[in-house]
This record gives C-alpha cells, structure tokens and sequence, in this order.
C-alpha cells in the first residue's frame, strides 16, 4: 500500500481553500503544504513582504510514530510491529494582528476587531475538520481511517502575527 501522507496533506489544504471566502475573516494571501518544524511568521528575506498581513493558510506534515492502536503509540516491541502508524498535520491561519505593526498600540476596537477574526478562525479550523472526515468517507482506499482533532491552539500575537494551528492525527498504513 503507498504512502497517503501527501495525498491526505494536500486533502487537508483543499479542505482550508474551500473554506475562503465564505470565511468571516481576510482570505489568506496564500495557501501552502510546508516543512520543517513550524510555519515562519516573518519577513519574506526575499522580497521583504509581512507574511503576517500577507495571510497564509498552511499545512504541515508533522510527527509520526508506530500506533498499532490509534491513537496510542506503540510500547512493546513485536515480531509483526507496527501495524499502523499515526501521523500528525498541522493546519493554521496566520494573519496580522495589527495594520499599524505593534499589537499593543492596537485600539480597543481593533482588539475587539481581532476576538472576532479569531473565533472565525477556530470555526474555519473546524470545517476543515468535518470536510477532512468527508473526504476521509468518500475516498475508497481511506475509509474507515480513523483521525482525531488534537487541539486547536493560538499562536501570538507575536511581533504583528497571530495565527490558529489545529492538530489532526490520522491513522496512516499497516506493516502486517
């Protein structure tokens, strides 16, 4: 059986895409699969553009680890083990917290502005989740794959970004 971590990875981000523009916040300038260990909330070095008020929706390939028992890691060592493996995926929305740059010299009706923004974005995150589970049904070489929704957690703001990260842990192939 291939591998489906890219197929599922670029599933989730058609899922984040689908959500704009009926999203009650900005649409993110782009939409993008990243690596590494986190999404960069940063100046592009290349053409000095604030990726923060640029926007961008984001998923990333994260850890993985042997589950023979999803969500459960595996603890015991076995001739057949693993038999499944969980792998995790990061979605995010990053945004600029402020147009002016300090969040702190924000006005209150800008702070109210961003709570706003912000409860679009856990909402946004939790669609992505129902149409992931679609898709997860509609796809025949995937249902019955189990996934679970770790958290959705605030980022910031820091410097002028804030951002939403939902964790998504999906059980992916079999050794055995």
């Amino acid at each position: 059986m291939a591998d489906s971590t890219y197929a599922m990875a670029s599933t989730l981000l058609d899922c984040l895409n689908e959500q704009f523009p009926q999203a009650d916040l900005p649409t993110p300038g782009d939409f993008c699969l990243i690596a590494g260990e986190q999404m960069s909330e940063d100046i592009d070095p290349v053409n000095g553009e604030d990726l923060c008020c640029t926007g961008r929706g984001w998923v990333r390939v994260g850890d993985v680890y042997p589950s023979s028992n999803f969500p459960n890691p595996d603890t015991l060592a076995e001739p057949c083990l693993p038999t499944g493996w969980a792998q995790a995926f990061e979605v995010g929305i990053l945004s600029c917290y402020h147009p002016g740059g300090d969040p702190a010299a924000a006005t209150c009706a800008e702070h109210n502005q961003q709570a706003v923004y912000d409860i679009a974005r856990i909402f946004t995150l939790k669609q992505v989740a129902c149409c992931f589970q679609v898709k997860l049904k509609e796809n025949p070489k995937w249902r019955g794959r189990k996934f679970l929704v770790q958290s959705i957690n605030v980022s910031g703001p820091r410097g002028n970004c804030i951002s939403r990260v939902m964790t998504v842990l999906v059980s992916i192939g079999k050794c055995c």
